[in-house]
């Protein structure tokens, strides 16, 4: 125990604690600021490029240069310097000398009037005509080009040219044996392939018996309606007879 007239010293206050420093902020240079995040960017931009495959790819080792390929061989034939031997002439056709007179005849027949196959070789053949041997004057006839329908045509016109026909009398003109000689389908193609007026071809007939003999009305339209005469249909030989007045 402690006497009463002991001081106690009072207790020694607490030394003082040191004041807590604070931490500042941590203060960055801006420049390296900037090239740090540019940096970080492109790290991270060629991550991404390596990652997705993009980016320049590592260079290729240099193939060896191939060697040249052979040229391949032409497939056209090597032409020859030699110049092409000309071909033959192909050898002209032997004619007798008759042959060849006959077949200037008909080609001069045909240059001035029309002829029907059958007519151009009685014409070449007759004593008459050129007086060819039959053979001769066929086988002129033969070896020519000739439109026998066309001449059908040229026949037919001539004859209108020079008198009246009916339609049925022309065609036998120009297929009768007495005639021109053509053959039925050229003499109606003939008669078919030019312009005609039967009707006045019925008059100018009517006229032309008047011209020469005496006729009633009623034998003037038998004669040109007759298959004996002219061969008009009984329509054709009554408007001829009206027009002529009897």
């Amino acid at each position: 125990m402690t006497s009463p007239n002991t001081t106690i010293a009072p207790p020694a206050p607490p030394a003082p604690a040191a004041p807590e420093r604070k931490k500042g902020a941590l203060r960055r240079h801006p420049w390296r600021t900037f090239f740090g995040t540019v940096a970080v960017v492109a790290i991270a931009s060629s991550t991404v490029s390596a990652a997705t495959g993009g980016g320049s790819s590592p260079a290729q080792a240099s193939k060896p240069a191939s060697a040249p390929a052979a040229a391949a061989p032409s497939s056209a034939p090597a032409q020859s310097s030699a110049p092409a031997a000309a071909k033959p002439a192909k050898p002209k056709p032997h004619y007798t000398m008759s042959q060849q007179q006959a077949i200037g005849s008909a080609k001069d027949y045909l240059s001035t009037q029309a002829f029907s196959r059958k007519g151009l070789i009685q014409q070449l053949s007759s004593k008459e005509g050129e007086g060819f041997s039959r053979a001769d004057a066929a086988f002129a006839v033969n070896h020519i080009q000739v439109n026998w329908n066309n001449e059908a045509v040229q026949s037919a016109k001539d004859y209108l040219s020079t008198q009246a026909f009916s339609r049925t009398g022309l065609i036998d003109q120009l297929s009768s044996s007495a005639g021109e000689g053509y053959t039925m389908d050229q003499a109606s193609y003939a008669v078919n392939h030019i312009q005609v007026n039967w009707n006045k071809e019925a008059v100018q007939s009517a006229k032309d018996y008047l011209s020469t003999q005496h006729f009633s009305r009623a034998g003037l339209i038998e004669q040109l309606s007759s298959s004996a005469g002219e061969g008009y249909t009984m329509a054709q030989a009554i408007y001829a007879v009206n027009h002529v007045g009897l």
